[in-house]
């Protein structure tokens, strides 16, 4: 369930928009069960400091951070490498151009947000 919000928009309105805006195909390719792929999910907190996982970190075919999580500096520890990054959009930031941008929409305006991201080019809500 999406987060109650004080500017109600209609889901179904919406939804029918983004998924107008979103291709129907997934830009993975087909799913390989004989490939193996290492997932490495690394958070925010301080606990990997001193651990030296980076190398570790850094092994995994994807590695999915969240939010804000810092990298710089902290290599030794966190490891250098992000394939995908979940963030909401309040801390969305720009991401370097092989990164995958993963939305977690917690009310119905993040997903007008990504609509207008997607199809403008430009946050509106």
């Amino acid at each position: 369930m999406l987060q109650p919000q004080f500017k109600p928009h209609s889901i179904q309105q919406v939804l029918l928009r983004l998924f107008q805006v979103i291709p129907g195909r997934s830009p993975y390719g087909s799913w390989d069960p004989g490939r193996c792929l290492r997932c490495a999910v690394v958070g925010n907190s301080g606990n990997l400091r001193g651990a030296g996982y980076g190398p570790t970190i850094d092994g995994h075919n994807h590695i999915m951070r969240i939010n804000l999580a810092p990298t710089v500096g902290y290599e030794e520890d966190a490891g250098s490498h992000t394939t995908h990054h979940f963030m909401y959009p309040e801390s969305a930031k720009n991401l370097a151009a092989n990164v995958s941008f993963v939305l977690v929409p917690f009310k119905t305006l993040d997903l007008v947000w990504i609509t207008s991201a997607l199809s403008t080019g430009q946050i509106r809500l």
